[in-house]
């Protein structure tokens, strides 16, 4: 595949044989199946993957995000007072509601299951996850468990998959998103630096959705 994987699903269905596994120039790395030898760094596994395989280009996490939803619910109305007028009234024509309130957006996220990704919604729960992802420190460190995993090592928030973990399981902690963390073996060193100084290292896909 030369695609980065945006759920579950996907994933399995198009993993490949092994006598395929040179042709690869990206490496998807399941969160359910991340278990490198112990006491090798995760840098160390994917360079000696790329010794293993030399057309592998892009390494990726396909991972859960646990702490999500409990975030989400603390800070809704937060997240509802900075909405501005345009989409705060985009929300209220979709829940068909006069007053847009956190309540109301919760309850209806809680049946957003079939919507698509662009739909005013699931675009707004998606917003809140990268801002989740990309913003939210908690004592210098990212906020979600499996975040904190993949940026002290060195990745950046890559993309938000809506509808990435239909699973009452991933319903339960993100309303069913998933997100790639990608490894740029070149940048590991600089987004750790950044994350250091405070800053999470995110694309400009994850970036506009923040604005």
């Amino acid at each position: 595949t030369d695609t980065v994987a945006n759920s579950m699903f996907n994933w399995i269905n198009n993993n490949l044989p092994a006598s395929t596994r040179s042709l690869l120039d990206v490496v998807t790395f399941s969160q359910y199946q991340e278990q490198a030898p112990m006491g090798m760094a995760f840098d160390q596994v994917m360079r000696t993957l790329r010794a293993e395989f030399p057309k592998l280009k892009t390494f990726v996490t396909l991972s859960p995000i646990p702490g999500f939803r409990a975030w989400l619910v603390r800070h809704a109305e937060a997240r509802v007072a900075g909405l501005a007028r345009v989409q705060r009234q985009a929300l209220a024509r979709a829940l068909g509601v006069e007053t847009l309130t956190a309540e109301a957006l919760l309850a209806a996220a809680d049946h957003a299951r079939e919507l698509d990704a662009q739909a005013p919604l699931s675009h707004w729960l998606q917003q809140c996850a990268a801002s989740y992802l990309g913003q939210e420190l908690q004592e210098g460190k990212p906020a979600d468990p499996v975040a904190r995993f993949h940026l002290g090592n060195g990745a950046r928030v890559e993309r938000i998959n809506w509808a990435g973990d239909p699973s009452p399981k991933g319903w339960k902690q993100s309303y069913g998103m998933m997100v790639n963390y990608l490894y740029d073996l070149k940048r590991l060193d600089k987004h750790r630096s950044q994350l250091a100084q405070g800053k999470i290292s995110v694309s400009s896909e994850v970036a506009k959705l923040t604005a």
